[in-house]
């Protein structure tokens, strides 16, 4: 008795097929050598003598924006991070987006 839920060898060929090409592999340039291609040899420098990390360095680039994680258990949590985080103006910014409806 067949297993009406297993596929046969032409449905996964087909599978296979219509797959091929949604995931292609596109190898990336390592970060450090996106920096060496640059106008920034300094970071590049401080990257590979493990001064700088290579996402600060990227950041410092301007290739990256600057992220920070902002926890939010409790509001007075997230205002503590958001102060440390950013200049008065953009806190100001802030406040009346959130309160613009």
């Amino acid at each position: 008795m067949t297993d009406p839920n297993r596929l046969t060898g032409l449905q996964l060929d087909e599978i296979d097929a219509r797959a091929a090409h949604l995931y292609e592999y596109v190898p990336q340039p390592e970060e450090a050598d996106v920096l060496a291609g640059t106008d920034v040899p300094a970071l590049h420098a401080e990257v590979l003598a493990g001064a700088l990390s290579t996402h600060a360095a990227m950041v410092k680039a301007g290739f990256r924006q600057r992220k920070v994680s902002i926890p939010v258990a409790t509001p007075a949590a997230a205002a503590k991070a958001l102060r440390r985080n950013l200049e008065p103006e953009q806190i100001k910014e802030l406040v009346k987006l959130l309160v613009d409806d």
